[in-house]
Formats: structure tokens, sequence, C-alpha cells
């Protein structure tokens, strides 16, 4: 791996293209950036992935190149530099699947379901050597909420053994593929294309195995934005009519959410604080709103007991205590 970098526009030069504008888009929580640009009559993205802290961009080639092969949208792969942390993107467009919703509220069922049927493709997919969400990582992965949110860390390896029983008794069924940041910020909606082709697809280098049900919980159950009850009711009862699942399955759901949104507050918790990514703050009170919804059902009663003891509600008082890096 080349410990000196080639400056963007030189790899896109030697790569054989010409960008008549290199434009930075927006941050996420990644350690990646993104320039789009065009070169002739095509609209295309850089990737900008410095190895050092983005090991997981080959997985995003092969995961893409399954994708791809399955018929599924995904970002063409146009060319790459892996040991430089380059990738030259076709361009899905930038009008999000969060974009249709805010502007045409009413195409709410139309659009979760285009995508519902996406995901139902996604997990027929068979990918060589990703990870799998075993119960015992599944546990572990919660106790980051015990230490960058809560400040207790001497209760993260008791959350990390309910959540991993809860685990053995309610998810430990087959593994699917996930895709795991999976909700409407991340799909590319694309008005223009036949109904199988207006999903694409992104932000897929953590994909794993999962749970059944894990991407359908990531999209429904959105920290970032809400999902009406009507249409939750919907989308769960055709990924439950697909797969003929029984009502048990709705524990299996409530299980895959209080893992996720444990971890949520965790690693929102952890930009904010030591990262100063203080927009996350907005999020964290709907993430509170979900795990307390999904903590609810009695088999959960332990857990929940212990947050309610242990955890601060997300207030402004709580954000106030909190030391955030400049």
């Amino acid at each position: 791996m080349s410990e000196l970098r080639l400056n963007p526009l030189k790899f896109l030069n030697e790569a054989g293209f010409e960008p008549t504008d290199l434009r930075k888009l927006p941050s996420d929580a990644s350690q990646r950036t993104y320039h789009k640009f065009s070169s002739g009559k095509d609209r295309l993205i850089l990737m900008d992935a410095p190895p050092s802290s983005n090991p997981k961009t080959p997985t995003f080639v092969d995961v893409t190149e399954h994708l791809l092969a399955a018929d599924l949208v995904a970002p063409e792969i146009l060319g790459f530099d892996l040991d430089q942390g380059y990738l030259i993107l076709r361009d899905l467009g930038k009008r999000t699947a969060r974009d249709v919703l805010q502007s045409e509220p009413f195409r709410e069922v139309e659009v979760y379901k285009e995508i519902l049927n996406a995901l139902l493709k996604v997990e027929t997919l068979i990918i060589p050597d990703l990870p799998v969400l075993t119960n015992s990582t599944a546990g572990e992965m919660t106790t980051i909420a015990a230490i960058s949110y809560a400040d207790a860390l001497e209760l993260g390896a008791e959350i990390s053994a309910l959540v991993e029983g809860y685990f053995e008794k309610y998810c430990d069924t087959e593994r699917t593929l996930a895709l795991r940041d999976f909700h409407v910020e991340n799909v590319i909606w694309r008005d223009d294309q036949t109904s199988d082709r207006k999903v694409g697809l992104l932000d897929y280098q953590d994909a794993f195995y999962a749970p059944k049900g894990y991407d359908l919980i990531s999209l429904l159950r959105d920290v970032r934005g809400r999902v009406s009850l009507e249409t939750q009711g919907k989308m769960t009862a055709l990924y439950k009519e697909h797969y003929d699942l029984t009502h048990d399955f709705d524990l299996q759901l409530h299980c895959l959410a209080i893992q996720r949104n444990l971890r949520i507050l965790g690693v929102f918790g952890r930009l904010i604080r030591e990262e100063g990514k203080a927009r996350y703050l907005q999020f964290l009170s709907r993430t509170w709103e979900l795990l307390m919804e999904d903590l609810a059902p009695p088999e959960f009663s332990e857990l929940r007991d212990l947050v309610f003891e242990h955890f601060p509600k997300p207030t402004e008082r709580l954000f106030a205590s909190w030391e955030i890096k400049n």
C-alpha cells in the first residue's frame, strides 16, 4: 500500500479522465469524501477513501459487482486504485428517496414498496467472505452505547450479554445479506426508470449476513425521519408474506431494532463528543424514542429497566453537560 497518495485530479488524469469541474459533496459520518465531476457527457463521482481509514473499500467493490450482476442498480465502477483509495463511479443522480418523500409525501407507500422489492432481491444474494452478525457479535456491538452515550463503561458487558441472549432466543435464524446502513437517504430515486430500476443503492461497504429483517428495520425504524405506522405495517406484512413468516417474527424485529438503536445511540454519541459532529444531536431524540418503543414488549423488560435506570434521556440539559471536541 502506497503511503504517498496522488492528488485527486492527478489520479483522474492518469485514469484517462479530464474533469471539467470537480465539486466536493457534503460529507457524512464516514472517513470518505466524494467529488462530482463531468467527463464528456458522463456525470461521475470520485470516491476518495484513504486506505488507512477505509479498510472496507474492497468490500464495496465486491458488493457492487454482485449487485450489478443481479440486475440491481448500484454505481458502476469505471476505474479504481485500491492502494491509493480512489474509485471512479457513475453518478446515479442526486435525488434521494428522502427528497421524494419530503416533496411528495403522498408517495410514501409507493416509494417504500419499490425499496422493499429491491431489498428482497438483495437478500437472495450470496457474496463470499462477508462477515456474519453472530449472536455474540450483536451483543458486543451495543457496548458503545454504555461507553459513548451513557458514560457507564461498567454496564457494557451486562448490556452485551442481555442483547446476546435476546438474539439467541429471538434471532437465532437464517442469516441473509444485509447492506446494513439501509435507509432512504442511501437510496437514489430514479423516476425516469421502469419500476425495477427506480431504486439505486448506495453505501454498502459494511454489508454482512444478519438475521432476516435487519435491513427492513433499518429502513422502517429510521432514526433520521419518520415512516407512518400505516406504511410500516404494510411493508412488514409484505415482507412476512414473502417469506411466509409467523407472528413470532415481530419479536425478532423488535430484537433487531433494539440492537441497532443501542448501537446508533453510542455511535452518534461518539461522533458528537469525540469528533465534534454536533449535527448528530438532532437524531438522538428520535433514536431514543424508537428504542423505548422496541423495548416495550415484556420479553425485553430486563434490558428496558437497565436502560431506564442508567441511560439519561437525550435532553438539552444532557447535551450541555457533554464536552464536545471542536
